[in-house]
């Protein structure tokens, strides 16, 4: 099953605009309405994908880990 390129889109943005905030603010102190202003969306679009800004938080820690991982089994040859 593929995933739709706007789910994608908007998916990376809120990602994006999270990674933006945490640069400068303690990760208590941001609010879902910050996210959404920085990656140029509404609230709605946040919570069709996510409840929590805890869970956006989890789906970007996920993504890097599977990056990393990705990463390490190439530099080794395995499953590239």
């Amino acid at each position: 099953m593929t995933v739709d390129r706007r789910i994608n889109k908007s998916k990376t943005a809120l990602k994006e605009a999270l990674l933006i905030l945490m640069e400068n603010k303690d990760f208590n102190k941001i609010t879902i309405t910050d996210i959404v202003n920085i990656s140029n969306l509404n609230r709605g679009t946040f919570y069709k994908h996510y409840q929590t800004k805890e869970e956006l938080l989890g789906d970007l820690i996920e993504e890097v880990l599977e990056d990393l991982i990705r990463s390490y089994l190439c530099n080794f040859r395995i499953d590239c």
